[in-house]
């Protein structure tokens, strides 16, 4: 599938060539053709490329929002492994002093 800048640059290579000796020169309809062709095959191009930078804007945002919830995740497994910690300290004093009574 060709994108449209494919598409915009054949076109214009296409124009840019000598027409062969038997072709002739365009006539002025077909030139305007040729022009609405460009003109709508930039618009199009124009509409891609804001996307794109719409696309791309949305992957960052998504980007920084999945650095936010792995290092929300990270403090999580911090502040878990210490209550494991402290809950295990306090255990081992609790048996201590069941066993010294």
């Amino acid at each position: 599938q060709k994108t449209c800048d494919d598409m915009l640059l054949s076109f214009t290579q296409q124009q840019r060539q000598a027409p062969p000796p038997s072709q002739g020169t365009m006539d002025a309809q077909q030139v305007k053709k040729a022009q609405q062709q460009i003109r709508a095959l930039e618009t199009q191009k124009l509409a891609q490329d804001e996307e794109m930078r719409s696309l791309a804007m949305e992957k960052e945002q998504l980007n920084n929002a999945l650095d936010a919830e792995r290092k929300r995740n990270k403090k999580l497994a911090m502040d878990l492994e210490f209550i494991k910690e402290t809950n295990e300290t306090r255990r081992i004093s609790r048996s201590k002093r069941q066993a010294s009574t």
